[in-house]
């Protein structure tokens, strides 16, 4: 029943002109069995088995639009306090800030204001980072003020900015480059990076070699550096490890050998049989419920007539038996998407020793799995 449904009933009952509710409908036992047999048979629990994939689906959508909406929220009085920091002087407090609101909602706006914010700071590196991407997000928008805007900001940081390059003599298996703890991707390795003022930190590390690390200032005045990270030296213990060359010389340490990652399908296997043998037992129950429904059904015809004019224990016997054909319904649906949802699981897990075969008949089902538990 609708709102609008439910509010035009109440409205009838305090007027006095609610129309009369139907009398139960009468339960015939043919009508019952073929209502069971339905549920029982493959095409239905092929319907079941698409309904709850849909319904894991849908599930998930009223929580990820709750938390995209509180994202946004976050993200504007994130913006609102940047602005006031930035009123009051505070720009450092306010680009953190700024910073914040754009990861939780990314927004054009939010950018412009980031990047005049590490102008004000003399991040110069970061502010002509920041217009580019805002350049590039108003031309994904199709707003050609604002991108016009931001390109022309970015162009006219271009001379203020201080470069580093950086130059890999050797790198190891294995080896990587970390600036201010973050990794430097290979492709930018001999590229002039426009980096912003401050300390600069680099570390280089390989597995078994000696970790090379260099500080070093960044001036606010334009320039450009350029940094050679040595070949890494092996560990002590990689060297005495390693068996002398033909020459004499010590041979360089071996290649570190990646590990295969572990097997990942035995959880999902155990897992859908969990699934398989809840619906089995969804499926039992709501025979079993669906049994009792026949049998009280049948218990009330004595106490009811043609006209479906019962006594007391006729009407509660009517009663009894809706309930366990309602609970023998919802067993059955349940059980039948818990078995469909455990067949997909199966059938999708990366194994080649489990096996899973089902048998549907008139009267019964089996469903055999072969594996190692």
């Amino acid at each position: 029943m609708t709102a609008a449904q439910r509010d035009s009933w109440a409205f009838s009952v305090r007027t006095g002109s609610a129309p009369a509710l139907n009398p139960k409908p009468r339960l015939t036992r043919l009508a019952l069995i073929a209502e069971v047999t339905r549920l029982m048979t493959p095409p239905t629990l092929t319907r079941f088995f698409s309904a709850s994939l849909a319904a894991v689906s849908l599930w998930s959508t009223p929580a990820t639009a709750v938390a995209q909406e509180t994202n946004k929220a976050a993200a504007e009085a994130l913006f609102l306090r940047a602005q006031e920091r930035l009123m009051a002087g505070e720009n450092v407090q306010a680009c953190a800030e700024f910073a914040a609101s754009h990861a939780l909602d990314p927004a054009l706006g939010t950018l412009l204001y980031l990047g005049d914010c590490y102008e004000a700071t003399e991040r110069y590196a970061s502010a002509w980072a920041t217009f580019r991407e805002a350049s590039d997000l108003a031309l994904q928008q199709n707003d050609q003020k604002r991108g016009q805007i931001a390109a022309v900001r970015a162009k006219a940081l271009e001379p203020k900015l201080h470069r580093v390059l950086l130059v890999v003599s050797d790198a190891a298996p294995g080896f990587e480059l970390r600036q201010a703890g973050k990794l430097v991707p290979p492709a930018t390795f001999g590229l002039p990076l426009p980096v912003d003022a401050g300390e600069l930190t680099l570390e280089a590390t390989a597995p078994n070699r000696e970790t090379w690390t260099k500080k070093l200032e960044i001036p606010k005045t334009p320039g450009e550096a350029r940094i050679v990270v040595p070949q890494l030296q092996p560990t002590a213990s990689a060297a005495s490890a390693a068996p002398p060359a033909p020459n004499g010389k010590p041979a360089a340490p071996p290649a570190a050998t990646p590990v295969a990652p572990a097997e990942s399908s035995w959880t999902q296997t155990h897992t859908a049989y969990t699934f398989g043998i809840a619906g089995l037992v969804g499926l039992g129950a709501g025979a079993g419920f669906g049994l009792a429904m026949l049998a009280k059904n049948d218990a009330s015809r004595s106490e009811c007539n043609d006209n479906n004019q019962c006594s007391p224990r006729g009407v509660d016997l009517r009663d009894k038996a809706l309930r366990s054909g309602n609970i023998a319904t919802i067993a059955s649906v349940a059980g039948g998407a818990l078995l469909g949802t455990g067949l997909v699981l199966l059938f999708t897990a990366p194994s080649d020793t489990e096996s899973v075969s089902l048998q549907l008949g008139p009267t019964h089902a089996q469903l055999t799995f072969k594996g190692d538990l």
